[in-house]
């Protein structure tokens, strides 16, 4: 199994167990759940502006299956990857609309712009590590903006 695949099935476990047992960093008694009104900053943003409309926005896929890349990983680590991102969405999906959040799904707004696509719109790995797999202003300007201000 490639580094790809094990860093995506990880992933996938992670974002389950984190799905039934919270960050690592909180107990599980402080994490929110769908009897819990949600993360902590909710009661001041509700008291600050009570007819807020939250909105959670989700991660895109991050690579193109079949694109064509100079060098990198091949398509089952970059399906695994995206299956990964699936699995993550739907968690933070799920937690959204139990705390009363709009989720925004961004991936649609991806397609044809992932990694190894014709058109990238998201960064890949990159010397400044804390850029790669963001979205570039592409993918800042065409995707997640629009998918926010289409739920805000």
């Amino acid at each position: 199994m490639g580094r790809g695949v094990r860093s995506a099935a990880r992933a996938q476990a992670t974002a389950r167990s984190a799905a039934s047992s919270g960050p690592r960093n909180q107990s599980p008694t402080d994490w929110p759940t769908a009897r819990t009104p949600g993360p902590a900053c909710t009661p001041q943003i509700r008291n600050r502006a009570p007819n807020a409309r939250i909105v959670v926005l989700g991660y895109p896929h991050l690579y193109k299956i079949g694109g064509s890349c100079a060098y990198g990983i091949g398509d089952t680590s970059r399906n695994a990857i995206n299956s990964a991102a699936d699995t993550i969405d739907s968690v933070i999906s799920a937690r959204a609309g139990a705390w009363g959040f709009t989720f925004g799904d961004v991936r649609g707004a991806f397609s044809n712009h992932e990694i190894c696509s014709d058109d990238w719109w998201l960064n890949s790995t990159m010397i400044a590590l804390h850029e790669s797999y963001h979205p570039n202003a592409k993918g800042q300007a065409n995707a997640y903006l629009p998918t926010f201000s289409s739920r805000a």
